[in-house]
């Protein structure tokens, strides 16, 4: 038996690490015990004939002795046996979707290495995750063959997802997806698009062209398999235009070298896919969408961008880049949505990870959006719509940053007082503001300014509290690094002293739950949502509203983590309910284990964004999460999450 998907995972992430790995580290990323990960150890070195591959240590973890060998075990394993359910039922979807007539139960069973009866629930597992993902396909019992049966757009579409799901980093890697296809060749096919849309000046940008290429692939490997998509649900005289010219030269080319033949159809629907991905070379300015059609647009967007900041105190309004990226985009998705030219967003979970509360917002418009006008904006569209809230939070917070007050004291006269702040400038300009240079004569005026700091060239002494910095007048690289190391520290006090100051407000020993036990993400939801209830922070029906949340787009952010919550501040009072599971279970595509649900009072809404900022270092490491998981009472969680907001480990 070769290596399953667990074991391959976790020689990826040694060869990603390239060093020490302590155990419990794989263990997080993993979702498994330290135990389990020593016997994937164990079973990954009985495959190497030459000694062993992972090198262990009780002290220092898990260490790739041989990295070539551990890239020729990855390449050579073609097994795709797998010891989780979901992970199975992954398997067992990818091989029905690329196979022509089905797969045989008793074969399937064998392969995995499970017993029928096991493979037989997992199919049943495979039929309800289909069902509740929304996808108009079902499975067929045949004897002892199991089949796909739906709309062959639908099985493109399901085909293009888990490929893109695989691929993950190495997404505009050609050669990826080079091993998913027998008959169609990923690389020439490429070269076509490229040429064509250059050729004709035609600009679908890069998630475009990659969504573009996966599908056309798809497209040629089933046509080569005797499958073609069904009736087209549009008028093809529509269509008849520059699209169509390009989809046709760009068939044209693929069966000249790819012995393929595209019927009519499939062509006027891959130019029906071009006009969905196209961009706009040039925006309209907020002024000329207003006097245009798109007003609607216009309308809509500024009514949603009030309500973002009626609900998360953040004012969007007067931003004209972010008004008009919104109308154009929203245009585009209403296109796309006409024409079913879906696009995959590859970006979405690690903007989930990373900028939270920009996720968040951009879930908040989507939803806003969709209530006024009917238009369903999926979770890949919400991750487009993240980027334009990206840009507009940077705006946002430079017209916004403030610095920190300075003032300065040096005796040694005008032209050095002048020469010390002109370095000041020089370096911190963005950090602080200096408010002048004061002589012994004027300390008193400092006092009625209350400066941040004040830097001073000699000892001097007040007789009321401030931060005094000592430097020399000269201010040269060995007082720049001491100054810049006491401004480190400095921040690092404050935020240390602020961090539980914060935190409190949402964490409270009275909901912090450890040792549970649940089955999926909604027992998980009830559970916490009925104690929040239960001490009077939300309304009954909460479990009902994060659920409204959760089929936006699941709140699982990787590394075992999710933080659910309702789509709008509808608390009575701010709280975050904790729960550490005995056992991860699955949350959307991720497995999760520690849980922190949100419940927001309208009038502290502002503080969801500091607590996005206090977590965001954490969800991206695994060992934190490590020790977070294993905290066995409130206190020792408190301890451990001050100590990470600190930035201390």
């Amino acid at each position: 038996m070769g290596l399953g998907p667990r074991q391959r995972k976790l020689i990826l992430y040694l060869l990603e690490k390239t060093g020490w790995v302590k155990g419990k580290e794989i263990a997080v990323v993993l979702g498994v015990s330290e135990r389990t990960v020593r016997s994937d150890v164990k079973f990954i070195n009985s495959l190497v004939k030459d000694g062993e591959l992972i090198v262990s240590s009780k002290k220092d973890g898990y260490f790739l002795k041989d990295l070539a060998k551990a890239e020729e075990l990855i390449r050579m394993s073609e097994s795709e046996s797998s010891g989780y359910p979901e992970e199975r039922a992954g398997v067992i979807l990818k091989k029905l979707l690329f196979s022509k007539d089905g797969i045989d139960v008793l074969d399937l069973a064998e392969e995995l290495n499970v017993s029928e009866a096991t493979c037989i629930n997992d199919i049943k597992a495979l039929e309800c995750l289909l069902k509740e993902s929304g996808w108009n396909l079902e499975l067929e019992r045949r004897s002892t063959k199991i089949i796909l049966n739906g709309p062959e757009k639908e099985k493109r579409n399901l085909m293009m997802d888990l490929i893109l799901g695989e691929a993950k980093e190495g997404i505009f890697n050609i050669k990826e997806y080079e091993k998913y296809f027998k008959k169609a060749d990923v690389e020439e096919i490429s070269k076509v698009l490229v040429y064509v849309l250059k050729e004709r000046g035609y600009n679908i940008g890069d998630l475009g062209l990659l969504n573009l290429l996966l599908y056309i692939s798809v497209t040629v490997e089933r046509i080569k398999e005797g499958y073609f998509i069904e009736e087209l649900n549009f008028s093809r005289e529509a269509i008849k235009g520059e699209e169509f010219v390009i989809a046709s030269e760009i068939c044209r080319k693929i069966e000249e070298r790819q012995r393929v033949k595209f019927p009519e159809d499939e062509v006027f629907y891959i130019s029906h896919l071009i006009s969905g991905f196209k961009k706009e070379e040039k925006s309209p300015s907020r002024d000329t969408l207003r006097n245009l059609a798109d007003s609607y647009y216009l309308i809509l967007t500024e009514v949603v961008l009030e309500r973002i900041n009626m609900e998360f105190g953040f004012n969007f309004r007067e931003d004209d880049i972010l008004v008009v990226g919104l109308c154009m985009h929203i245009k585009m998705v209403r296109e796309r949505a006409k024409k079913g030219a879906r696009i995959k967003n590859c970006f979405v979970e690690e903007i989930k990870r990373r900028y939270p509360m920009i996720f968040e917002i951009s879930v908040f418009f989507a939803r806003e959006f969709s209530r006024f006008s009917g238009l369903n904006i999926d979770e890949d569209e919400i991750g487009f719509l993240a980027f334009h809230f990206g840009a507009a939070f940077e705006r946002l917070f430079q017209r916004e940053k403030k610095k920190k007050i300075v003032a300065v004291v040096c005796p040694a006269g005008h032209t050095a007082s002048k020469i010390l702040i002109s370095k000041l400038e020089k370096y911190y300009k963005d950090q602080l503001e200096i408010i002048g240079a004061y002589s012994f004569t004027e300390l008193d005026l400092l006092k009625e300014n209350s400066p941040d700091y004040i830097i001073s060239t000699v000892p001097i002494e007040l007789d009321y509290p401030a931060k005094v910095i000592r430097i020399s007048p000269f201010f040269d690289e060995r007082d720049r690094e001491a100054f810049e190391k006491i401004l480190a520290v400095e921040n690092k006090k404050a935020l240390r002293c602020g961090t539980w100051a914060i935190l409190g407000m949402f964490i409270k020993k009275e909901l912090f739950f450890s040792g549970l036990t649940f089955g999926d993400e909604k027992e998980v939801i009830d559970f916490l949502a009925f104690k929040l209830y239960e001490k009077g922070y939300v309304p009954e029906n909460y479990a009902e509203r994060v659920m409204e949340r959760e089929k936006l787009s699941p709140t699982s952010f990787g590394n075992l983590v999710a933080i659910p919550h309702s789509v709008t501040m509808d608390a009575y009072g701010t709280a975050v309910a904790v729960g550490i599971l005995k056992k991860p279970v699955m949350w959307g595509k991720n497995k999760v284990q520690l849980i922190f649900m949100f419940a927001i009072k309208k009038e502290e809404r502002k503080l969801l964004d500091t607590f996005f900022e206090q977590l965001i270092p954490i969800l991206d490491n695994p060992a934190k999460i490590a020790r977070l998981i294993k905290s066995t009472s409130f206190e020792e969680f408190k301890e451990n999450l001050v100590e990470f907001c600190a930035g201390e480990i």
